[in-house]
């Protein structure tokens, strides 16, 4: 290690439980970096935030981020007599100031923004500041999402405290709503705002009707803030999950839309 004895950190391992059962699992690469950050010192891992392009292997991804982040907190609440804590408090700064920094970019284009544009600031700051508090939040497990999807966990947050900037009336005219959403943002109980009984049921029959490929699809833009497309490599897309081009996805939205207004007994 540079300038120190021992690791800084081993890999911690995620163990929130996922909606179908299983432990939550970071992505290949994403634990393939953290384990090439063992042997760093603090000063070394913050260097690389000024690294400004994503194709970069030194470039920290949004999950690693937030994992050492993580760290960095254990070990500033429970200090190794055989791990140095040097740099350590400027470190947890500058990662933090570098998170903000990348969420906000995120939400710039987000499409959960309230539509009054007097709200917007607060609603930044609002998801932002529920974000940092569950980083902080050392004795849970509920960050353990961002380590497995950073910009699907943003979405989430941004949809959730979104409700909070909108009326009545806005809400009722929500076309999909999540019931009491999870940290994986994957709880498909619905409800529809403005719907009678009946309605809300034939809506629920209407995504288990959907072809597989138009329900996840429908999942992953409504439910969890996917974009359709992106210039960022880190962000994950529908249409780069899918393989498909971005036009067939918009095409998928529009068939999955006209079939859960059937469902409903016209459109909305």
């Amino acid at each position: 290690m540079s300038g120190d004895s021992g690791e800084h950190f081993k890999i911690r391992p995620l163990t929130r439980v996922g909606p179908r059962g299983g432990v939550l699992e970071r992505r290949k690469a994403v634990s393939a970096q953290i384990r090439s950050l063992s042997g760093l010192s603090w000063n070394e891992i913050t260097s690389r935030l000024a690294i400004p392009n994503r194709s970069d292997q030194n470039y920290l991804k949004n999950e690693t981020l937030v994992h050492l982040i993580r760290e960095a907190l254990l070990q500033n609440q429970d200090p190794d007599p055989d791990r140095s804590a040097e740099g350590l408090e400027n470190a947890l700064l500058e990662m933090y100031e570098e998170l903000q920094s990348r969420m906000q970019k995120y939400l710039r284009k987000s499409r959960f923004k309230p539509p009054e544009m007097q709200d917007i600031g607060d609603w930044e700051n609002k998801v932002q500041t529920v974000i940092i508090e569950k980083l902080m939040d050392l004795d849970t497990d509920r960050i353990d999402f961002a380590e497995v999807g950073f910009f699907s966990f943003i979405a989430l947050e941004a949809r959730t405290q979104r409700r909070h900037f909108i009326g009545e009336t806005e809400k009722r005219d929500e076309f999909i709503e999540l019931d009491r959403p999870n940290e994986e943002g994957h709880d498909f109980e619905l409800v529809s705002r403005g719907l009678t009984t009946e309605e809300s049921l034939m809506l629920r029959e209407g995504m288990h009707a959907l072809p597989e490929n138009l329900r996840r699809a429908v999942i992953l833009y409504h439910f969890d803030g996917w974009q359709i497309e992106s210039q960022d490599p880190d962000e994950p897309t529908i249409s780069r999950l899918f393989g498909v081009s971005s036009r067939t996805i918009r095409n998928w939205l529009k068939e999955a839309k006209r079939i859960l207004a059937e469902h409903i007994g016209g459109e909305r």
